[in-house]
């Protein structure tokens, strides 16, 4: 239809992730978290929703406890498997939040994530997270979280709801 707006919105199955993480105890208070997540190339490349290719991301975060509050920093980096004949790049990506344990194990917290442009001369995304974080058992939890962008190389809005066996 002549006039009708363009729309650059997609939707689709996006790329499964697998992560494997390690906490290291630094103090009476202190952790070092190191992590490694490898991203499988399950997204549609027609839908232009994935590149097709497996990415490897390993990453470092401290996490100070205070209390029933718990501050954390990190950063990460993000090695792309690149399609042939792209221009995409690997990646830093730096991130800060704070969680409050309740009464009863449940957690609550709120994230902020900066992640580089895959794509040179694009700006970085910038996102805030937040998120809740029940036991269901001594060994499963169930993580809700929601999370927005602030610039158009963000996601708008995303929720999910994540079952994690401890």
């Amino acid at each position: 239809m002549p006039g009708a707006p363009i729309s650059n919105s997609r939707g689709g199955l996006g790329d499964v992730s697998v992560a494997l993480g390690y906490s290291l105890e630094l103090g009476r208070s202190t952790w070092l978290d190191l992590g490694t997540r490898v991203k499988l190339p399950t997204a549609s490349r027609a839908k232009r929703l994935g590149t097709g290719k497996a990415d490897v991301t390993v990453s470092g975060d401290i996490v100070q406890d205070i209390g029933s509050f718990s501050l954390f920093a990190g950063a990460r980096y993000r090695f792309l498997g690149k399609p042939a004949g792209s221009a995409l790049q690997d990646t830093w990506g730096a991130s800060g939040g704070v969680s409050y344990r309740l009464p009863g194990g449940t957690i609550v917290g709120a994230d902020y994530d900066w992640q580089e442009s895959a794509t040179p001369d694009r700006i970085a995304s910038t996102e805030a997270t937040g998120w809740i974080n029940f036991g269901l058992s001594r060994k499963l939890r169930l993580q809700v979280f929601a999370s927005t962008g602030f610039n158009a190389r963000s996601t708008d809005f995303a929720e999910v709801c994540r079952l994690a066996g401890a």
